[in-house]
């Protein structure tokens, strides 16, 4: 119906900000929809979830996919870091500290996998489960982090780390027998949205 109230739960796992950006816009226009959203990236149960948000995955087989963008990874440190503008190769961080938004997920694995490419395992001091907490421990120097372009705010920036060079595409996904009343409203609007974004 048009005046469907189900709140709609939404599982994410990546683009947390820009998911977060897009429902303050359709609340806006549609002031009674109501959301869950679920910032776990550990999280295996997909069944009580309307949509998910994450990296393109073949663990997604059974569902529609959107595509919301294609980002770049980058190593981001303090802006007061030595390493600056300069180049450097992802061997000379092998005895800096890292902080990943989780170990289990595509971009821990991820930096796992180039540093042992590399030759070194990477030295993991904190997990964190929050993208505002994650930025204050990058920024403070605490240690080096993992993440998309649209991590990169304040005063981290982004390494120019010659062997890390990774993009990845982010899709939100969502059964089809679930695209009706208000979970295909707000598809529908994030679709319109990338649609702005590309003309």
């Amino acid at each position: 119906a048009a005046d469907d109230t189900k709140e709609i739960r939404i599982l994410v796992k990546a683009l947390r900000s820009l998911v977060t950006e897009r429902i303050i816009q359709y609340k806006s226009r549609y002031t009674n929809a109501r959301f869950e959203l679920v910032a776990d990236f550990d999280e295996t149960d997909l069944n009580g979830y309307d949509i998910i948000v994450d990296v393109e995955s073949d663990q997604y087989a059974g569902y529609e996919e959107v595509k919301l963008c294609q980002q770049q990874i980058s190593l981001y440190a303090t802006a007061d870091r030595e390493f600056g503008a300069k180049s450097i190769s992802l061997k000379d961080l092998s005895k800096e500290p890292f902080v990943v938004m989780s170990r289990q997920g595509y971009q821990g694995k991820l930096l796992t996998a180039a540093c042992k490419k590399a030759g070194f395992s990477p030295n993991i001091v904190a997990q964190v489960n929050d993208s505002g907490c994650f930025r204050k421990m990058v920024s403070s120097g605490i240690a080096i982090g993992i993440g998309g372009e649209l991590a990169g705010q304040g005063s981290m920036v982004a390494l120019n780390v010659v062997d890390f060079q990774y993009r990845q595409a982010v899709c939100m996904y969502y059964k089809k027998k679930n695209y009706y009343g208000n979970t295909a409203s707000f598809v529908s609007f994030v679709c319109d949205h990338i649609a702005q974004m590309e003309t």
